[in-house]
């Protein structure tokens, strides 16, 4: 093949568009779909945080008069700061492909079997990055962005709030429903006027606070009783969610992190995250921002969560290239709660 050649077939592949999104890895955060999705078509995303106002008990007026009770309105205060940007590259050489050749395998086969391996690892780094980000964000509550004008972000030093606590008693005669009630009354109070829109709490735990629940006589009693019976009761043993154990209790679950550095949290302890059914009113955000390092895909305009694409040199070298930008946003770091083991 000469470099024409190679130039006509491998020239300004999309190594996103037809690219089978890969399964493979642990991505819970992801997968729980707990960040609602935002795009930027510049490099710094305005985000409009919408604080809605509490509701007013209304007094009474003359019919005839005058006098009126004032509303009191949401309020919109927009959050600016620069998206950080994440580039990979790979090459694809003849040391490459050239043991790939067979009577069955010709070059043309061989080439295109090492971008889609290359693809494909470009689509795992990207599920991971965008995994850990989410997971630092939430646990965290900051951003690490050493590239931007911004620097990192906290989110607890931009907001002057912090996430709230909760003691859990699990005991083997503690009442664990008793406690989970308090807790969820406690969540509500947080949120306010957005109770409405949560309707299950995810506690991310480690395996102690998980085990000391799963043990709990209460909950012992309603998974030996049957199965069945724990369901009607509200209580649902587990399915494994993402490669986790998971246990719900009425709207509450717990999920086992199994010591997953990915999600620190202390030992006999969890954060408890409220999940929000309207993606307006999420405290979670994930922006994604303009593609700058190809500038064909950037005058094309259109925001995409990843781009990536390939080039051929004079040599017939092949590269590849993949973009893309992530901004994970923690509006309302009062609306966790961290949660430990009495």
């Amino acid at each position: 093949m000469s470099v024409k050649d190679i130039r006509k077939e491998f020239e300004g592949l999309d190594l996103v568009g037809k690219l089978e999104e890969t399964k493979e890895g642990n991505y819970l955060i992801q997968d729980l779909g707990l960040f609602s999705r935002g795009t930027s078509s510049v490099p710094n995303a305005r985000v409009a945080d919408i604080t809605a106002a509490e509701e007013s008990k209304l007094e009474s007026v003359s019919r005839y008069g005058t006098d009126t009770n004032h509303m009191k309105a949401s309020s919109a205060v927009f959050r600016d700061a620069e998206i950080p940007v994440f580039h990979e590259t790979g090459m694809v050489r003849p040391h490459d492909w050239q043991p790939l050749i067979s009577p069955q395998t010709n070059q043309s086969m061989a080439i295109t079997e090492v971008i889609l391996q290359r693809a494909t690892q470009f689509e795992r780094d990207y599920r991971r990055t965008v995994e850990t980000s989410l997971a630092e964000a939430l646990f965290e509550r900051k951003v690490t962005a050493p590239h931007t004008s911004d620097g990192d972000i906290s989110f607890d030093a931009a907001f002057g709030v912090s996430p709230g606590s909760f003691v859990l008693d699990a005991s083997a005669d503690a009442s664990v429903y008793q406690a989970l009630a308090k807790l969820r009354r406690q969540v509500a109070q947080a949120l306010g006027g957005a109770r409405n829109y949560s309707d299950r709490l995810y506690v991310m735990c480690d395996s102690g606070l998980y085990d000391a629940i799963a043990t709990n006589k209460e909950i012992q009693a309603f998974i030996l009783h049957s199965v069945q019976q724990a369901q009607i009761s509200g209580a649902v043993i587990p399915n494994a969610l993402s490669g986790f154990n998971t246990m719900s209790l009425g709207p509450v679950t717990f999920i086992d992190l199994a010591g997953d550095p990915t999600y620190p949290v202390e030992e006999n302890s969890g954060l408890v995250v409220p999940r929000m059914t309207n993606p307006d009113v999420s405290f979670l955000r994930r922006i994604a921002g303009p593609c700058s390092r190809n500038q064909s895909l950037a005058v094309k305009g259109g925001i995409k969560d990843r781009y990536g694409w390939t080039s051929v040199d004079d040599d017939g070298m092949i590269k590849m290239q993949s973009e893309f930008s992530l901004l994970p946003l923690l509006l309302r770091p009062q609306w966790l709660t961290t949660i430990t083991l009495k």
